[in-house]
């Protein structure tokens, strides 16, 4: 019995069942190659490793756990198949992306690079795999490949937005929803951002539960609180709306604190519905397409009105639709969700309109004055970045939206051609032009001519003139390239990675950069650097004498120490009989002087901020432009408008103002308190005229916002 057990014990690996082979091939320890080898010791081995898909279904898995996502489990794969493709699109994509370093080492915008990871032929969600795999591996190593694999997923990403919007715009009208219109915007602008339209959803589902929630306590019976998760009611009686809208915007404005920034209106964030609910701020557009939506998912419909230079949103106060501007109230948003007649629509914009401008608009009529909004921000500049990559974005959009455009065409053709990309898609843009508006002729000839001659220029590129620093022409160029420096104004950290002798941007850059306000204006060195953000800029080596100067009066204030605190500015003789001594003093720690995306204050000021709220004592030179003199007034405004804001709520009120003029007034004896509170209520009650025009009786002035404080 015993001879017999032992002539049936397994003698070699081949004898074992089929199951326990499959589970020692799918040990960790074991990677493709080692089950390439296995597969070819013979015919039994090469059955278990390809029969049932079980082994390299777990060595897929085991590498690209990512993709598990995008199979179904009910469903049979060619495990090996899956396998040998995701191997291939992983070499080609580190072929490629290495090769763009060596190609196109001096661009700004990599237009041509990304025509040869398209014509790869490879599936997009492998592609996109793959080149997460490389910017989430080790932080410290192969930075140079990881940035140009940012560069290639932002890319990729867009087209397959692009393309959902084109789907989206494909739809009919009534299947065409705000929200998710507004997030496909937001996801092209800012395409490596994590968030989903579902995400978005979830976040608004959450707030509507919050509303459902103060609802009942106020009316345990109303229709919108039977609505499950996902539903919507409509709610008819007027009374029961009214009832939704108040609950709205006390949970929205009053619980969650959403408002209107009228600090930093022409932030791009403001118009980004992902950073809108993690701010809890924006502008009107914005903050309506949430507030809309809320509405709607509570029963309520409201729709949009493309009111001029305020986006509001209509409440319609009968049965039935109505043709009649009267028979709606009007909510501004912004305005944390106030309700409005039609006339006092006309005294939020203090002009009067026609009828046409109270009339509701399509989705996609919303979704182009939102891009338009981005569009003009673009159009404004963004610092000294040099790839204009919200303008290109906002002209994608666009164009996408209503490509006939003949105006935004022909200055998105005039971008790539000042950018040097893309020279036949700009032929194509101008043949375009040319036949949707002939009268556009000597623009676009003009265009024409130089884009062929730039296409032959490249067929023919010559090498790069090497320059060098040690050479005598350059002996005022002071950086070398691969120096980690921090910008003295804006307080980035950057690296340099290339420079001018002098300033070899157009005439419009240096006029809306305001060069000519540095001591040796364009005529200095200028240093390419690529910041923190992935942004390249273009900045000045500016005059050090200046910087050495304040440099020696901060240390003098800080008895040698790195930083300013109150303490050191308190004790500055000059201004302890300033009237307004304590608000200079806290403008060296007020953050919105450092950053119009923060508030609040500091302890302490390094040189660099320092530097930067000295600035705005600077005065103005007398070479300028008209145009250059009120943008620099403006910003010497606001900083005055911070000083004297002093709850940091984008607001003078009454009883600020009145502290104000009771200071400037106090080295006068002979005026009374009483008497400069009289003063400081008839300066309040002009701007109010000046800037509100004629008040509705019941309107009540709250107090001066920058846009009033620029205008008086």
């Amino acid at each position: 019995a015993s001879s017999a057990a032992a002539e049936n014990l397994v003698k070699k690996l081949t004898d074992l069942p089929t199951e326990l082979l499959e589970y020692i091939l799918c040990f960790p320890t074991l990677d493709h190659i080692d089950i390439s080898n296995v597969s070819c010791c013979c015919k039994r081995l090469h059955e278990v490793c390809h029969g049932s898909g079980k082994v390299w279904g777990h060595q897929y898995k085991l590498r690209w756990p990512r993709l598990q996502r995008l199979y179904r489990s009910n469903e049979s794969y060619d495990w090996q198949q899956e396998f040998r493709t995701r191997l291939r699109v992983c070499l080609q994509i580190q072929r490629t992306v290495l090769s763009i370093s060596k190609r196109f080492f001096a661009e700004v915008v990599l237009g041509d690079s990304f025509t040869e990871i398209e014509s790869l032929g490879a599936p997009e969600h492998f592609c996109e795999d793959e080149l997460l795999s490389i910017l989430n591996s080790d932080r410290r190593k192969s930075l140079t490949l990881k940035y140009y694999a940012k560069k290639i997923l932002y890319f990729l990403r867009q087209q397959n937005i692009l393309r959902s919007l084109k789907g989206f715009l494909e739809r009919p009208p009534e299947q065409q929803e705000a929200l998710e219109g507004a997030v496909l915007v937001d996801q092209y602008c800012n395409p490596l951002a994590d968030f989903t339209l579902e995400s978005i959803s979830a976040q608004l589902e959450d707030i509507r539960e919050k509303v459902k929630k103060y609802l009942r306590v106020k009316n345990p019976s109303h229709p919108s609180l039977r609505s499950a998760q996902g539903e919507c009611v409509v709610v008819r009686e007027f009374e029961l709306q009214r009832q939704v809208l108040n609950a709205l915007n006390a949970v929205l404005y009053e619980q969650l604190q959403f408002k209107g920034n009228e600090c930093d209106y022409y932030n791009p964030m403001n118009s980004y519905t992902h950073q809108v609910l993690l701010r809890r701020t924006g502008i009107p557009i914005s903050l309506s397409v949430l507030y809309m939506t809320l509405a709607r998912k509570l029963g309520v419909v409201l729709e949009p009105v493309n009111f001029p230079n305020h986006f509001l949103l209509r409440w319609c106060q009968r049965r039935a639709s109505s043709g009649d501007i009267y028979d709606y109230v009007y909510i501004d948003a912004f305005g944390k969700g106030k309700q409005l007649t039609a006339k006092e629509c006309e005294y939020l914009i203090r002009q009067q309109v026609t009828a046409d401008y109270y009339s509701s608009i399509s989705t996609t009529e919303l979704l182009l004055r939102m891009v338009g909004n981005l569009l003009n921000i673009g159009k404004r500049g963004e610092g000294s970045e040099k790839s204009y990559q919200l303008l290109r974005d906002s002209l994608d959009l666009y164009l996408t939206i209503d490509p006939d455009n003949v105006q935004y065409l022909l200055l998105q053709a005039r971008l790539y051609f000042h950018l040097g990309i893309w020279p036949e898609k700009v032929l194509d843009i101008l043949q375009h032009i040319q036949a949707l508006d002939p009268s556009q002729h000597g623009a676009v000839g003009y265009l024409v001519q130089h884009t062929l001659e730039h296409i032959q220029d490249k067929r023919h590129a010559l090498e790069p003139e090497v320059k060098r620093r040690s050479a005598p022409e350059h002996s005022q160029v002071q950086y070398s390239v691969g120096l980690i420096m921090k910008h003295k104004r804006s307080g980035y950290n950057c690296v340099i990675y290339g420079w001018d002798p002098k300033c070899s941007m157009s005439p419009e850059w240096i006029a809306t950069m305001r060069v000519h306000q540095l001591t040796h204006g364009s005529n200095q060195p200028f240093y390419n650097v690529l910041v923190q953000d992935g942004t390249c800029r273009y900045g000045a080596q500016v005059s050090p004498e200046q910087i050495r100067t304040l440099h020696k009066r901060f240390k003098n204030l800080t008895k040698n120490r790195d930083t300013l605190s109150r303490n050191d500015l308190e004790n500055i003789p000059d201004l302890t009989f300033n009237p307004i001594r304590s608000q200079i003093i806290n403008a060296f720690f007020d953050k919105r002087n450092f950053s119009r995306e923060e508030v609040g204050a500091v302890e302490e000021i390094v040189f660099e901020e320092f530097l930067t709220v000295m600035s705005h004592f600077r005065p103005l030179k007398q070479n300028l432009t008209q145009e250059d003199k009120e943008r620099i007034r403006k910003e010497k405004l606001r900083f005055l408008f911070n000083m004297h804001d002093k709850d940091s709520d984008g607001m003078i009120t009454l009883d600020e103002y009145r502290k104000l003029v009771e200071e400037l007034l106090s080295t006068a004896p002979t005026i009374e308190a009483e008497t400069s509170k009289a003063i400081a209520d008839a300066a309040m009650l002009e701007v109010a005229s000046v800037t509100m025009g004629q008040m509705a009786p019941d309107e009540v002035y709250e107090g001066i916002r920058f846009e009033h404080f620029l205008q008086v």
